[in-house]
């Protein structure tokens, strides 16, 4: 577990915004769900392993970890993976969640500003095929309640059995 200090940049608010200028969903709720991607960007600031990646489908290219998407840790202790990342964790295209989580920061009430000081930490750099294993165990990984599409169990199973790293 490392903890990190960092001061979020005006450059940070600004792709942040451009992010949000293309979301269909209240800015409030945009800029809360954008504030997420303030640790991979950090990490590729101060990082030389890792660079940003600027499609959609895993956050950044790391020099060791391959292409690792970062996942925010909730106060239940759980990782939200959704469908079509999940879909890219099956396909093959991510090899590893960052698993972090803020320690401090400003209020639910208001999103990131230039300036704010942020504490996070980074918990775990999790394999993904661990990440799918657990889901169709329905078990924890590494002590996270993996949050994802139930319904993909057997998508997920044929992926692991073809890269042999589950035993059906």
């Amino acid at each position: 577990m490392t903890l990190y200090n960092a001061k979020v940049t005006a450059e940070f608010i600004a792709q942040r915004d451009i992010k949000v200028e293309l979301d269909k969903r209240d800015k409030h709720t945009a800029e809360r769900q954008w504030d997420f991607e303030f640790a991979e960007m950090h990490q590729c600031v101060i990082d030389p392993m890792q660079t940003l990646y600027e499609g959609a489908e895993y956050d950044t290219t790391h020099k060791f970890f391959n292409n690792c998407d970062y996942k925010h840790v909730n106060r239940f202790n759980e990782i939200h993976i959704s469908s079509w990342i999940l879909q890219r964790f099956i396909e093959g295209t991510t090899n590893f969640v960052v698993a972090w989580k803020y320690i401090n920061r400003p209020p639910w009430t208001r999103n990131l500003e230039a300036g704010d000081m942020i504490k996070y930490k980074i918990l775990e750099h999790i394999p993904v095929p661990e990440i799918l294993q657990a889901i169709v165990e329905k078990t924890t990984c590494r002590g996270f309640t993996i949050k994802a599409n139930y319904d993909m169990i057997d998508t997920i199973k044929q992926a692991l059995k073809e890269r042999q790293a589950y035993e059906i």
